[in-house]
């Protein structure tokens, strides 16, 4: 029976009660014709009554009484009424030839009433027994065409509805007035239909927000990777200054110490330490002049990263605004999926007449699904992307701590350099009295040897930390081009989504 439709069900219930109205009516016949054999035993012991009653009569006109009031009191079947009674008891004291006859007439009229009103019941029963029997019959197919009618109807409604649903068309809605289960059911889908509509609407309109959202990210994630390599560019010359710096601070170096181990022998070659003296000068200025070069550098590589940290700290905002787009959008499939569980229960309490809706709540359940699923992996790049772009910042602050101590480290230096070139070229015009100033000379070349070597070591420092940099940059590049593909993944996830749901029309 659970496959059976519901017409055929009503079919088979017509069925059954007409078949219930023909045993009944062969019941009731039956017992009519109990009846009927009942009249005729009635009509037989009147008719033995009439016997003994006539052999009474003819005892009687013989004048033998006693045997005929014998004959009268083992008789069967004579005290069947009152009035019988009556005449009985009369016989026993006298019995007459009149008396006989009186009551010889009374069982015959008796006898013919009882026949004839017993003839007459059966008639009238076999009479009202057919008639109920058609009428029961007519009123049982009459009320199972009708039912059939009412159930088939919006039955016919409902599956044209449904196949327009299973095709994602919902713009036709269910007209029927009557309150009954088929009435609520399509009152349901209606119902229903309203609320696919507007999920439908909330879902493109929340597709369409992250995919400008996505736009926005893609244009700053290119942003971000071009500013990335112009950065990575310009750390690779830095470190390539900082070399050459350290370079010529290593050769500055030597070339004082020397100075400085052949200060004694300075008095006997004046003259050459004079040339030595405007070579020194010369180197100086040069090593100022890269010194002021490699300032300049700096300043812009520290520009070029304050720059990047506030483009990372937007991209963190941006991040924070695609979590909140996500979360919303999960909602949604939530409820799209607990909206396809609730279609998918009533499609199936509708049996087959509900599979075309439960083929539809399948598919909205796969798009939440994929819609749910799309949301978790955006959720884990948005976080993975927070947390890279959080360490970003965070090396960012420490390159930029590091190339704001370079800058000044490079200041100092520079002035090193000009306060030697500035004794230099004092010393030159008094070449006279270096004799007299060996020893001074000599302490300060020591104390610009000393110097020299620090600023190596703070050159060689600076270079360390310049590739350290020139590696972050690597690594930020390399995730920023993975942010960038995975961007791109979202965006086909989107476009999917919105082509899946332009399948509806509502």
């Amino acid at each position: 029976m659970r496959y059976v439709k519901v017409k055929d069900k009503l079919m088979l219930l017509m069925l059954v009660c007409v078949v219930s109205n023909i045993v009944i009516a062969i019941f009731c016949m039956d017992y009519l014709r109990k009846m009927e054999w009942h009249a005729q035993q009635i009509y037989e012991q009147k008719v033995q009554s009439m016997y003994a009653l006539k052999s009474a009569e003819a005892l009687t006109i013989a004048g033998k009484k006693e045997e005929a009031r014998a004959l009268i009191n083992e008789a069967p079947y004579l005290a069947f009424d009152s009035k019988m009674d009556f005449y009985l008891k009369q016989m026993k004291t006298k019995i007459d030839e009149a008396t006989v006859q009186e009551v010889i007439d009374y069982v015959l009229t008796r006898t013919e009433q009882q026949i004839t009103n017993y003839e007459k019941d059966i008639h009238r029963g076999y009479f009202v027994i057919l008639f109920i029997s058609l009428m029961m019959v007519v009123l049982v197919l009459i009320l199972s065409f009708t039912a059939a009618s009412s159930v088939r109807k919006p039955t016919k409604q409902l599956k044209s509805l449904l196949k327009r649903a299973e095709q994602g068309d919902f713009t036709q809605k269910a007209i029927y007035t009557s309150r009954d289960e088929l009435g609520e059911l399509l009152l349901c889908y209606n119902q229903m239909v309203e609320e696919v509509k507007g999920l439908l609407a909330v879902v493109n309109n929340s597709a369409n927000i992250v995919g400008e959202a996505n736009e926005n990210i893609r244009i700053n994630s290119e942003t971000v990777t071009l500013s990335a390599q112009q950065t990575t560019k310009n750390t690779d010359d830095i470190a390539q200054s900082i070399i050459e710096s350290t370079t010529h601070l290593t050769s500055n170096t030597a070339m004082i110490q020397e100075v400085a181990s052949n200060i004694t022998v300075v008095t006997n070659r004046v003259q050459t330490m004079k040339e030595n003296i405007v070579e020194t000068v010369k180197q100086a200025k040069q090593g100022e002049q890269e010194i002021a070069l490699n300032m300049s550098q700096m300043q812009v590589i520290e520009q070029a990263m304050i720059e990047a940290d506030a483009k990372m700290r937007k991209l963190e905002l941006q991040s924070l605004e695609i979590s909140k787009a996500v979360d919303i959008i999960q909602e949604i499939a939530n409820n799209t999926s607990l909206l396809a569980l609730n279609a998918a229960i009533e499609a199936a309490h509708a049996g087959d007449e509900g599979k075309g809706f439960s083929v539809v709540a399948n598919e909205v359940k796969k798009l939440a699904q994929q819609s749910l699923n799309s949301t978790k992996t955006i959720t884990a790049i948005v976080k993975t992307i927070q947390q890279d772009t959080q360490e970003a910042v965070g090396m960012m602050s420490v390159a930029n701590e590091a190339v704001h101590s370079g800058i000044e480290v490079t200041t100092h230096t520079a002035d090193h350099f000009r306060a030697i070139a500035a004794r230099i070229e004092h010393i030159e015009p008094h070449i006279e009295d270096v004799s007299s100033t060996i020893e001074k000379m000599s302490q300060y070349a020591q104390n610009v040897a000393d110097q020299s070597r620090e600023l190596t070591q703070l050159s060689e420092e600076n270079s360390v930390q310049v590739e350290q940099i020139v590696k972050q940059t690597a690594q930020q590049l390399e995730i920023t081009t993975n942010m960038s593909q995975q961007i791109k993944q979202i965006s086909k996830n989107t476009r999917s989504l919105s082509h899946a749901l332009n399948k509806f029309v509502v």
